[in-house]
């Protein structure tokens, strides 16, 4: 992370003011310069420097280098043996095709998909045994009946990672039977499954020249999570005292929490793929698995900080207010944070950077600066409470209060923030292995407990038809099945020779549930197969000896796998890399290469018009049920926390603290949710329309971000109620309740209007025609004023318990003089007590005094401010009344992200409207 120039951040309008000196008060006209431009404009040429970046480009030599391994290593040796000993092999046409579909890049994937690929096998191979028991071939209606049944009752298994690759093997091998019935007899199916699995002994061998694991991948990742954590806070920490405003919006345009929304959401796949890699103890699995859990309880800190620091540089900028800035409180808040600023920043820096590399309990217990981060967590702690100190004091002058609660709420934030970190390194430093799974049930789990834990219990659900996922469950299946049917079908008798077995295949991509990803992998996978069959002819009919064929098709064939790594070309390139070895074999008879081409043609038509004609998905409404269902979560989560703030802080009653335990818990499932609507949106863009306008895509892109913000929102809120009803011996404060108090009214309101709003939403989406645009704009307009008098009774507020804080300073301090006093008495009876006059008259030396200097105002600080307020190093038997208000801001911060956000769900709301009365017009 890039150092913080605190000088550059002080400059103190400097730059402003020299900047208008220059422009006004010189006497010289100065000429504007002309533009420099450097490059020929008219050029529209790719340079040769351009080529030269790709080629150094990890991004470009990683996939080349894949493509190279599959092909040198798997296509290669399978092409050859293929063609060598066809008579050996009853899939020998095919196993260099085999061979590239199971390859994959890292030694994880390539175990997963061995070992998902063996039980495919083993379905296969029962399933062609059953088929020659029963004496299916010889029946024509009942083989049909097979291959439908068969691929319905695959189907029923619903989220099984291999449905479909199993639909494909099973109905292989009834074709393959049927196509050859005079060859192997009972064991033709053990046949196919031998050629099957030597073409997985190549795929497996390739993986390992040379190996790449998925571990590494997964730490890459989150130890680029923990870096991009810290530079979000000290962009934060600009943000916040920057005096430039541009300089601060950059910064803050830095704070988005979206590049980590990757850590839960792509990180869960790949961190299951680990356990696929022998070398990874369970142990070390659990660890990474927790690391994640440790993200996502960091991130409602940085969510509130970053919500902090918009709000404080909004008001800035808003109130441009220059001489605000050069008030001396406001220096000396700075002043006092910006000494324990740097080594915090510093210290969280390292540690980030050492949960990059350090993963075992020992490593970061001894790798980690952990007492650095502590020292310097305590330390800005202590500058919190200098400021509290100071303001109680009066020292700090006429501060503007609103600006004040949310610095300290931001900087204690980070305190959280930090003390979170050393909670974890805590408990890695006394690390209980007896918290985690031993390795024996890891491998229980891992073998048998996982396939059948919610068998039983899924079984009755899928034959009634229970829920709508079973019912959706089984309409799929039912697609499934008329598709690979159909494309049987054509595969058979519409080819050339009534013996090609492999033309279904094609649906192995394309059968998907939704009619979009249908159109676009087929369209893809048709031109993947259309090249292949043209590069092969042009082989066959140019060739001059057997080693050109080879060579020209193992250079096409890596061609292709690298063309794949591009998402917009992934299904054409990777079907043109699979069948180029195959098409080898018929190119020699172009009319029979054509049959081949139109059969896999028509398979994929069958297959989307059965997508748009059988048991239909509307994708549009699927995303819209799944916004509906978030705002609906989002409302209930929203009274929650409203209604728990109502209760009394510091009540004895422990099911506040389990309501909260409870919630927390139940808005897991609405990130889940929230998370998984971006790829939704995707589907949605890709569904052909042919009524009503083009769907907003863009909005809707936007409102899936606003989503996850308001979630945040509600975070923060929790967060403060969690931290504000924890255990303490000493009854909260009367000014705390009293502030609350005041305020409930206005949330109640914000609460009310809120569910208004969503309610709007959920009448724009489901009910267009009586959807009100002005209505809605009142409920708005209402919600925004509700938050502004927020902000105005919680400022009056906290003037109120700032009052009472100097109460307790000034009571503190006279009990501290007069005990001093009286002590001085003792041994000097001369020395007379103060009297009721001194006792009235504030104490002019403690505010003229330098800060901290004398020893009893600093024992008078220490008493006032300790103990604090959650740290695990220095456990606090009660919150002081400075750190509940700290923490009562956080339902402020979040009310007010909350209100901003929600308003910003108004244009999506518009322009969806449009869009559904556009359709029923």
């Amino acid at each position: 992370m890039e150092a913080i120039d605190w000088n550059y951040l002080s400059a103190n309008c400097v730059w402003r003011d020299n900047l208008m000196k220059e422009l006004l008060n010189t006497g010289v006209e100065v000429e504007a310069p002309e533009l420099r431009i450097w490059r020929d404009i008219y050029d529209d040429s790719v340079s040769l420097e351009s080529y030269w970046y790709t080629l150094l480009s990890p991004k470009f030599r990683q996939p080349a280098f894949l493509a190279m391994r599959i092909t040198l290593f798997a296509a290669l040796p399978l092409l050859i043996i293929g063609d060598k000993f066809a008579d050996h092999f009853t899939m020998s046409r095919v196993l260099c095709l085999y061979g590239i579909a199971y390859s994959q890049e890292t030694l994880g994937e390539q175990i997963c998909m061995l070992c998902t690929a063996f039980q495919v096998v083993v379905c296969m191979t029962v399933w062609g045994l059953l088929m020659y028991t029963f004496n299916v071939l010889n029946h024509e209606v009942a083989w049909w009946c097979a291959v439908f049944f068969g691929s319905f009752f695959v189907g029923l298994f619903g989220d099984l990672r291999c449905r479909r690759l199993s639909i494909v093997m099973m109905v292989i091998i009834m074709e393959v039977q049927r196509s050859l019935p005079n060859q192997g007899g009972p064991y033709l199916p053990f046949y196919v499954a031998r050629d099957v699995c030597f073409a997985l002994m190549f795929s497996f061998a390739q993986a390992f020249l040379p190996p790449f694991t998925m571990c590494k991948r997964v730490d890459d990742a989150m130890a680029g999570a923990w870096v991009y954590m810290g530079s979000m806070v000290q962009n934060c920490v600009k943000g916040c005292w920057a005096e430039n405003p541009i300089d601060a919006a950059a910064a803050i345009s830095k704070t988005s929490s979206e590049p980590l929304q990757a850590i839960f959401t792509v990180l869960p796949p790949q961190l299951n793929v680990v356990r696929y890699e022998p070398w990874v103890s369970p142990l070390l699995w659990q660890l990474r698995n927790e690391r994640i859990k440790v993200m996502g309880g960091l991130m409602p800190m940085l969510h509130a900080l970053a919500a902090a620091v918009r709000t404080l540089h909004t008001s800035h900028v808003a109130q441009k207010d220059l001489e605000g800035w050069k008030n001396p409180g406001v220096e000396t808040v700075r002043g006092r944070l910006e000494e324990a600023l740097e080594p915090y920043l510093k210290a969280l820096e390292e540690t980030l950077k050492g949960l990059g590399h350090a993963l075992k309990p020992e490593d970061v217990a001894e790798k980690l600066p952990l007492e650095d981060l502590h020292a310097a967590t305590s330390g800005l702690q202590s500058s919190i409470d200098k400021i509290h100190y100071d303001m109680m004091k009066g020292r700090l002058g006429n501060v503007d209060s609103v600006w004040y609660m949310y610095v300290v709420f931001a900087h204690l934030m980070m305190v959280l923030f930090g003390e979170e970190l050393l909670r974890y390194g805590e408990a890695m430093r006394n690390f209980d292995s007896t918290r985690y799974t031993s390795a024996s049930r890891r491998m229980w789990d891992f073998f048998i407990f996982e396939y059948w834990n919610d068998f039983w219990t899924e079984l009755p659900k899928r034959l009634t038809l229970a829920t709508p996922r079973d019912v959706r469950v089984v309409k799929d299946a039912f697609k499934l099945a008329c598709g690979y049917t159909v494309a049987s079908v054509f595969t058979l008798y519409v080819g050339y020779d009534r013996v090609f077995y492999f033309g279904m295949a094609i649906l192995m991509g394309v059968g998907l549930p939704t009619a979009g990803d249908t159109l676009m992998a087929g369209i893809q996978r048709v031109a993947g197969l259309v090249f292949a069959a043209s590069f092969a002819y042009l082989i066959k009919k140019h060739k001059r000896s057997e080693a050109e064929v080879y060579a020209l098709s193992l250079l096409l064939i890596m061609v292709s796998l690298f063309a794949r790594v591009f998402p917009g070309y992934f299904h054409c390139a990777f079907y043109c890399a699979l069948l180029i070895s195959s098409m080898l074999h018929i190119a020699t008879v172009p009319l029979m290469m054509f049959s081949r081409v139109v059969s896999s043609s028509l398979a994929v038509m069958s297959y989307y018009v059965i997508v748009v004609f059988v048991f239909p998905i509307d994708t549009i409404r699927v995303l819209h049920n799944a916004e509906v269902w978030i705002m609906n979560g989002v409302s209930e989560y929203l009274s929650s926390l409203v209604r728990l703030l109502q209760f009394r802080v510091g009540d004895k009653d422990a099911e506040v603290m389990q309501e909260l335990l409870a919630v927390k818990g139940r808005s897991g499932g609405l990130w889940v949710a929230v998370r998984q609507l971006l790829p939704k949106v995707k589907t949605a863009g890709l569904e052909p329309t042919i009524r009503g306008k083009p769907y907003p895509v863009y909005e809707q892109e936007e409102f899936a971000q606003v989503l996850r913000r308001l979630l945040s929102s509600l975070d923060i809120m929790l967060l403060g109620l969690m931290i504000l009803h924890r255990e303490r011996v000493v009854p909260a404060a009367a000014e705390l309740e009293e502030m609350l108090g005041a305020t409930m009214k206005v949330v109640k309101g914000i609460e009310r209007y809120g569910v208004y709003v969503m309610q709007d939403f959920v009448n724009a989406v489901q009910q267009p025609e009586t959807w009100s645009y002005v209505e809605t704009v009142d409920h708005f307009t209402t919600l925004l004023r509700l938050n502004n008098q927020l902000k105005d009774i919680f400022s009056v507020d906290h003037g109120k318990m700032l009052s009472a804080i100097r109460g307790k300073a000034n009571e503190l301090h006279l009990n501290n003089l007069k005990l001093s006093m009286a002590f001085a008495s003792n041994s000097s009876p001369t020395f007379p007590l103060p009297t009721e006059d001194m006792r009235s008259e504030p104490n002019q030396s403690s505010t003229t005094a330098c800060p901290y200097g004398l020893e009893g105002e600093g024992k008078a600080r220490e008493e006032l401010t300790a103990p604090r307020n959650a740290s695990f190093m220095l456990r606090p038997d009660e919150f002081t009344i400075n750190h509940d208000m700290n923490m009562s801001i956080a339902v402020l911060v979040g009310m007010d992200l909350f209100c901003s956000e929600l308003v910003k769900s108004m244009r999506t709301m518009q322009h969806i409207n449009q869009f559904e009365l556009s359709r029923r017009q």
